[in-house]
């Protein structure tokens, strides 16, 4: 069979997406109470430049307003050491908010922490688009990791397509797609409300042993 675009289904009794479905609500709410408490811990995602598949020139990775707060260590190239929306005083705004992930997220600490010292886990972010945001046709920084989206507060006018399917984000349902491919993956908000995920990378030689395909 040809290689699925997304995998939810596939990874359904994964241990951490179903405890993340089953909390999604009070994981919402810690995150809601994250934002109004510490808002600057909140970032402009960068515009990295990514290549169009079909004019193969260089683009801006999304238009519009996306905004993130890193909750473990980001791999993708990110710095967000010379950002200028970190304001905290501290060296790192993830190892910051990951110091006091324990305090400030009780839910998702405790259902993420093992996979993260097994490094099994990284790139663990809140990501908030907001109406009109264009994500460009990308593919991701690895081929070693499954990125799997959990939907907080979705608008269903703000759509994922990968590869010739599209589909919306549900909230406390999960999405998964292969973020490095082989699929290009972007997305369109035309809706009226910001829409939050969590977005989480789990190793796929972990996820092997939960595949059912």
């Amino acid at each position: 069979m040809n290689e699925p675009q997304f995998w939810e289904e596939y990874i359904a009794e994964e241990p951490v997406c179903k405890q993340l479905c089953e909390n999604w609500q009070q994981i919402r709410d810690e995150i809601l109470d994250l934002k109004k408490n510490y808002s600057n811990w909140f970032i402009k995602y960068p515009k990295f430049k990514v290549e169009d598949p079909e004019t193969k020139q260089k683009v801006r990775l999304y238009e519009n307003d996306w905004t993130i707060t890193a909750l473990s260590k980001l791999s993708e190239g990110y710095n967000v050491e010379n950002n200028k929306a970190e304001k905290t005083g501290k060296s790192s705004l993830e190892k910051l908010v990951k110091r006091y992930r324990s305090k400030l997220l009780p839910t998702l600490d405790s259902i993420i922490k093992q996979l993260d010292q097994d490094e099994v886990l990284s790139n663990v972010f809140v990501s908030i688009l907001s109406p009109g945001v264009v994500i460009k046709p990308h593919v991701g920084y690895s081929e070693e990791y499954m990125r799997i989206h959990l939907g907080l507060i979705c608008d269903p006018e703000c759509k994922i397509t990968v590869g010739d399917e599209t589909k919306t984000w549900k909230e406390g349902e999960i999405l998964a797609f292969k973020d490095g491919g082989p699929y290009y993956h972007q997305v369109k908000h035309n809706g009226k409300t910001d829409r939050y995920i969590l977005s989480l990378d789990i190793k796929l030689s972990y996820l092997n042993n939960y595949i059912n395909i």
